[in-house]
């Protein structure tokens, strides 16, 4: 009996997604809410259950963590499930994200800067390289390492200045263009 309640709870969406959790959660298959989540509910879900994470027992944080990094995972979204793999600090999940998002380029899936992105998160929360442990191109794996080493960053920052017009210094005309306001 309680495995078809289960069955028929998974099937539940429209704005029920809160409650399915819960549900699901006190019936102790957390990881079922994954076959139920589209592209319209994803991101709700796996937010519902990272913010119970600090309210669950040690050790089915876990199962939360990982839950909410396959229902990112799911819908390719690699950045999402990568923080999730990063709270649960587990190499094995991040070398596969990193490989699958790497597979997710060469099939269309993603941006190529995707698997860069992963790197720029993982270098930011102060994780050491790891391209060396993923059977990746040379390139990619070069790409990898000047963005985790940080050796590219003070060039990737001036462009960026350069593409959002903030290299040279600004009137305060300029910034608050006052003389489109009535009065002057």
């Amino acid at each position: 009996n309680r495995v078809n309640y289960r069955d028929d709870l998974v099937g539940v969406t429209r704005n029920c997604e809160a409650d399915a959790v819960d549900v699901l959660a006190d019936l102790g298959c957390i990881s079922e809410i994954t076959k139920s989540c589209d592209a319209g509910n994803y991101r709700r879900v796996a937010l519902y259950i990272l913010a119970a994470v600090p309210f669950v027992y040690e050790g089915e944080d876990q199962l939360y963590l990982q839950t909410a990094a396959d229902i990112y995972l799911r819908f390719h979204d690699f950045p999402s499930a990568l923080l999730c793999a990063l709270r649960k600090r587990d190499i094995s999940l991040v070398l596969s994200l990193i490989l699958k998002s790497y597979e997710a380029v060469t099939a269309g899936t993603v941006d190529r800067g995707t698997p860069l992105q992963l790197a720029y998160i993982m270098a930011r929360h102060g994780w050491p390289p790891v391209q060396d442990r993923m059977p990746i191109s040379e390139v990619c794996q070069m790409d990898m390492a000047n963005v985790m080493s940080g050796f590219t960053r003070p060039t990737e920052f001036h462009l960026l200045a350069r593409e959002l017009g903030v290299l040279d210094p600004k009137l305060p005309q300029d910034v608050y263009k006052s003389h489109l306001t009535e009065g002057h």
